[in-house]
């Protein structure tokens, strides 16, 4: 299961499911639904296919968006 969390100054938001590129485009639009004109501002774990921490700017806001996978047991 892989869980997801976007943060800003103003609150969050969160959800989950079972496929890693389906929560991702889950939280995703998230970010383009309740942020429009938030761009992408720095990509940690660049190297990887798989990025796990995103960061948007929103004007002088930032949006944070969080994946993690929780492991059953």
């Amino acid at each position: 299961m892989f869980i997801y969390n976007i943060k800003s100054k103003n609150g969050s938001v969160g959800g989950s499911n079972k496929n890693y590129d389906e929560a991702m485009k889950e939280a995703l639009s998230l970010v383009k639904i309740v942020f429009p004109k938030a761009i992408l501002s720095e990509k940690l774990n660049d190297l990887v296919a798989s990025p796990d921490y995103l960061v948007y700017e929103n004007g002088e806001d930032k949006i944070f968006l969080e994946v993690k996978e929780q492991k059953n047991g």
